[in-house]
């Protein structure tokens, strides 16, 4: 099933514990870390939807877990704007992909 409008999504990782990977049908607008005592705790990248597809989730453990998140389940923006105040906020639904970032209290670095 094709999406009729234009979709932003959300996608998190959390380096050394899991990240995500976006295919073909994803298109990666921008990348914010979230910083905290200077280590990277979390990557957010906000994306466009270009139909609906499968999201990658890799859990990083041994062995490493792939997953096929289908990207129905991630919440959808209207606009990147509107991504990009969830994202900043951080106070969204975290589904699908998204995860939070432990509630610590640091700054997003573009």
């Amino acid at each position: 099933m094709s999406t009729s409008a234009t979709h932003y999504v959300i996608l998190s990782g959390k380096p050394g514990i899991f990240h995500t990977e976006i295919g073909a049908d994803t298109r990666a607008v921008e990348c914010h870390d979230y910083v905290f005592h200077g280590r990277v705790r979390a990557r957010f990248v906000i994306a466009v939807l270009e139909r609906d597809t499968r999201i990658l989730v890799i859990d990083e453990g041994q062995p490493p877990t792939v997953s096929h998140v289908p990207s129905k389940l991630l919440k959808r923006y209207a606009s990147i704007a509107e991504a990009r105040r969830e994202q900043r906020d951080g106070r969204g639904e975290q589904q699908g992909a998204a995860a939070q970032h432990g509630g610590e209290r640091g700054h997003v670095a573009q």
